[in-house]
């Protein structure tokens, strides 16, 4: 594979695809000899769902057995979410726009890109 120039003068981008999630030895090949990088960990899209969990603070509202996350403190605002299920269609368009979907409700709109609200509704699902 090779790089692209793109933007500013000496930044390069390339799309790595790798064939099934772990961790992964990688090297580039860039003005010289080539060059070992440390190891890159590539996330199933219920790994990355889980990930997002905890990083878009969903787990301040919500309890998820899976999650790995035990709160300290939690506002308790939402349901728990731990062993259920939800219609991908109807969860697709309340992770957009919670308020789109009910006026009254109290989740915020967390700005997801598709690709996140997919890991999401795979690991709330899984």
């Amino acid at each position: 594979m090779i790089a692209e120039p793109e933007g500013d003068v000496g930044h390069y981008v390339a799309t790595l695809i790798f064939p099934s999630p772990g961790i992964w030895s990688w090297s580039i090949s860039a003005f010289g000899p080539e060059q070992s990088l440390p190891p890159l960990a590539v996330l199933s899209l219920t790994e990355y769902g889980e990930a997002l969990f905890v990083a878009k603070g969903c787990a301040m509202c919500h309890v998820h057995r899976e999650s790995g996350v035990t709160p300290v403190a939690t506002i308790n605002r939402g349901p728990d979410l731990s062993r259920r299920s939800f219609d991908a269609a109807y969860l697709r368009e309340w992770l957009r726009d919670p308020s789109a979907v009910d006026s009254d409700a109290v989740m915020p709109a967390l700005g997801l890109s598709d690709d996140e609200i997919n890991a999401l509704i795979a690991f709330l699902n899984g």
